[in-house]
């Protein structure tokens, strides 16, 4: 297949045309910016911002494709002016839709979608209304109800759930730097209650080019992908392992945490500015166990089980790049 991938430079989206490319697919990585020294011999490259370009930019962009991932977008932990929301609509929502409009006149009939685990516990938490409380997730409710809409019944759409993803990728310092610099520190580790499932972008990279090549009709829609779930206990103590300086990880209140917030929930307020995910309701969300059986993804989407210390190792080490 010949296939595009919006965000083809980035940490899920250049595993993904690796991946893609290992098996034989002809792949046009776009980028914001020509930081093209990762990408791979024979993909072509073209920079381009898909929230600004032209009709006739898109369309010449996905002439020939069959196929389209979209790893881009607007992470959870931006901070916009308030209201927040327009943001993330414009750059998570928007861009898909009309990648899948524009894509049906270009032959496109399979597109994946780098999305978030956190759909997965809006609907499984009606009570938390996070959609509701949370600009970004609100934006990643909407995208898979969008994409579905424009997609109709001409393209397959897959959205991937993706939680907390750990390895590297060539050049870059991970967003994990500021967590494995605590790790390595001689500060005491504290970590609340609740925890997250993780996967690696290994994992990511599978999933996206089996579901691009896959012909089930169930691949469509929205579907996790896991390799384990671990406490915020389990994971310092595991990175503190990794990075070489192991110790006890000791129980932190999870009042302190509303406490360590409140400064920045106030600073919002005063500034007229509103993060991905409201610091207020923070707490009450992260504090719960963000787990998730990867059994029913794992064999639809067919990834391989991955060794996370192997990617807290990379993780560890891409934080010390110059």
């Amino acid at each position: 297949m010949r296939i595009a991938v919006i965000g083809g430079t980035g940490f899920t989206g250049l595993h993904t045309v690796n991946e893609l490319v290992r098996r034989g697919h002809q792949v046009v990585a776009a980028a914001r910016k020509p930081a093209f020294d990762a990408v791979p011999e024979g993909v072509e490259r073209r920079v381009l911002d898909v929230d600004r370009a032209s009709d006739a930019e898109i369309s010449d962009l996905l002439a020939g494709c069959n196929g389209v991932v979209f790893a881009a977008g607007l992470d959870d932990r931006s901070v916009r002016k308030a209201p927040a929301y327009a943001s993330f609509h414009a750059a998570n929502v928007l861009p898909v839709v009309r990648l899948i409009a524009m894509g049906k006149a270009a032959g496109v009939t399979r597109v994946v979608v780098h999305a978030s685990y956190f759909t997965h516990f809006n609907r499984v938490w009606p009570e938390m209304r996070l959609a509701e409380r949370h600009a970004y997730i609100r934006s990643r409710v909407e995208q898979a109800r969008a994409a579905k809409v424009a997609a109709g019944d001409a393209v397959r759409v897959t959205l991937l759930e993706l939680p907390f993803i750990f390895g590297s990728v060539p050049g870059r310092v991970p967003l994990w730097a500021p967590l494995v610099k605590y790790v390595e520190s001689s500060l005491p580790l504290l970590a609340p209650r609740g925890g997250t499932a993780a996967c690696t972008v290994e994992q990511v990279a599978e999933a996206s080019a089996n579901a691009l090549e896959s012909d089930d009709p169930d691949v469509a829609g929205l579907h996790p992908v896991v390799e384990d779930n671990l406490t915020w206990t389990d994971l310092l103590a595991r990175l503190s392992a990794v990075a070489g300086h192991p110790r006890p990880v000791h129980a932190l209140p999870g009042a302190l945490m509303h406490v360590g917030l409140f400064p920045i929930v106030v600073s919002h307020k005063l500034t007229g500015r509103e993060a991905g995910m409201d610091t207020a309701h923070m707490p009450e969300f992260f504090l719960r166990e963000l787990f998730i059986d990867p059994t029913a993804s794992q064999a639809l989407l067919g990834y391989r089980g991955h060794d996370l210390e192997t990617s807290f190792s990379e993780t560890v080490a891409a934080c010390h790049r110059p």
